[in-house]
């Protein structure tokens, strides 16, 4: 009985085995080119050999102390390299160069593309003719300067209008010294020129008068309220003030107001206002005409 046990054990055993080695026999497939072509490729590995894959890598990191050299290399994680060299893109979303780092400074290149950090050039400045603005040029406060022209197709606005805010536009020229300097000046409702020490020489107010604080020399010059020329005049025969029907200031030539036989009187100057009277508790209009009596 043990015996027809035993065999019939060692006949399932060999059955078992024979159809392990079938399965695998009929698994095998045979090589599809003579060796040693048709290997498989190496398997990336530790060694110090160089080593090349045609296909993608895709890691979480790489860290090498060699240099790196790939036709693109995108990655979402870290690339630290002794260097690295592409064909292609290199794609990542930030990039860190270390080595001459400082805040400021600008990344460089040099004429065979090695990217380096260097400080900003010292009074560079930009070609602001290469650029067409697209809003208002903001100086924040800042002054131009250097400007051979400055040429505007529309109005030239100068000053803030902010209070204690004084414009001025100065005028100089190569040959002149430090005392001929002149300066365009808007202040206080008044409009002129001012000298180098600051003065008016001569100015304007919101009425159209015209004071000049030195001498006028002038070939003739027109009188619009008498209708005449400087040249036309003889002489100034006395001024007076009337006004309301009375007469104010008189005449000193003629005691009243009025004009020396032969001379005429013009309108010079006129004053109109009003003031409250308390004694007739009523507001009191006037009108003031200055009169010039010329020959």
């Amino acid at each position: 009985m043990l015996k027809q046990i035993l065999s019939a054990t060692k006949i399932v055993s060999l059955a078992i085995i024979l159809s392990f080695g079938l399965s695998y026999a009929l698994a095998w497939t045979a090589p599809t080119a003579t060796p040693p072509a048709g290997n498989v490729s190496a398997p990336i590995n530790a060694s110090n050999t160089p080593q090349e894959k045609l296909g993608s890598l895709t890691v979480g990191s790489l860290t090498t102390a060699g240099n790196l050299t790939a036709g693109s290399l995108t990655t979402a994680g870290a690339v630290t390299a002794g260097s690295v060299s592409s064909s292609g893109l290199i794609n990542t979303p930030t990039l860190r160069v270390t080595t001459g780092a400082a805040a400021s400074r600008v990344l460089t290149s040099d004429a065979s593309g090695n990217a380096t950090w260097q400080a900003p050039a010292v009074g560079a400045g930009d070609n602001l003719g290469n650029h067409t603005a697209t809003q208002a040029l903001n100086m924040a406060g800042n002054n131009i300067t250097s400007a051979g022209a400055i040429t505007a197709t529309g109005g030239i606005d100068v000053g803030s209008g902010g209070s204690g805010n004084h414009t001025y536009i100065t005028l100089r020229d190569a040959d002149e010294s430090p005392t001929g300097v002149k300066y365009i000046h808007a202040n206080s409702n008044l409009v002129g020129f001012l000298n180098s020490a600051g003065g008016w020489s001569a100015y304007w107010d919101n009425s159209n008068n015209q004071y000049n604080v030195g001498i006028v020399n002038a070939s003739d010059f027109y009188i619009r309220g008498i209708g005449k020329y400087a040249s036309q005049i003889r002489g100034v025969a006395g001024m007076y003030q009337s006004g309301n029907g009375a007469c104010i200031v008189a005449n000193p030539f003629t005691g009243a107001c009025s004009c020396p036989a032969g001379s005429t009187a013009y309108a010079s100057a006129k004053d109109t206002g009003s003031y409250y009277d308390t004694d007739l508790r009523r507001t009191v209009y006037y009108a003031i005409t200055q009169y010039a009596c010329y020959q």
